[in-house]
């Protein structure tokens, strides 16, 4: 019994060191129950509904798989973080002492005719499940390198700005219509709380760039944590 669950245990050790080291040619599901499922061709199923992950013959509810493998990448799924979107996995771009993933969506705007592309980025070790490339996370799982914790205190910072921004504008973009609604006696709108509505529309303009360097940052610093 003993030697049948040493072998066991071996067989696992090799196909886990497998799929770490993106094996050439191999692809292979390693589902939740860490299981690995091994097969020639992987394929994502969307319905209305419902999305499935389909190696050779065998398919499995999105939620069964934990990553994939094909074309020596690995592909994290993301339904933990992001149910709602259409991008359900994230493909790993670099491996270290935290791993890297990137996930990329695409949304047309109707009213300028324009494309845009958001980027967002995860992390993980080993084979944990992957988390957002956040200051909230990474604070933790940075916090025995000095040099990191330096430059998130600026993420930090970025991000309270980026608060005060977001809230701050919706809040002076309320003030106009809370205004009509509770007008004085003489029916005659206050000029200052119109003139809240553009300001607040800017102030919520200039927390995009305070989100952009934020993730900029967070990125450096994990880039530092890995070389």
């Amino acid at each position: 019994m003993k030697k049948t669950i040493l072998i066991l245990t071996v067989l696992l050790t090799i196909s886990l060191e497998s799929f770490s080291q993106y094996t050439p040619g191999v692809r292979y599901l390693h589902l939740v129950n860490d299981s690995i499922v091994y097969g020639t061709e992987i394929s994502l199923e969307k319905k209305l509904f419902s999305r499935s992950v389909l190696i050779d013959n065998h398919k499995f509810k999105q939620s069964e798989v934990k990553f994939y493998v094909q074309y020596s990448q690995i592909h994290a799924n993301l339904r933990h973080l992001s149910p709602f979107k259409t991008n359900y996995f994230a493909r790993c771009i670099s491996k270290g002492k935290l791993n890297l993933f990137i996930s990329t969506t695409t949304s047309y705007n109707m009213e300028t005719g324009s494309i845009r592309t958001s980027t967002d980025y995860f992390y993980n070790k080993n084979f944990e499940e992957v988390k957002k490339l956040h200051y909230k996370n990474l604070k933790v799982d940075l916090k025995d390198n000095p040099e990191c914790l330096i430059i998130l205190n600026k993420s930090k910072k970025l991000t309270t700005w980026t608060k005060i921004a977001l809230i701050g504008g919706a809040s002076l973009i309320v003030v106009p219509f809370l205004n009509i609604i509770f007008q004085p006696m003489d029916g005659k709108l206050d000029k200052v709380a119109i003139a809240c509505a553009p300001v607040g529309v800017v102030s919520i303009l200039i927390s995009n760039p305070l989100r952009y360097k934020t993730k900029k940052n967070n990125k450096k610093a994990f880039d530092v944590y890995n070389n």
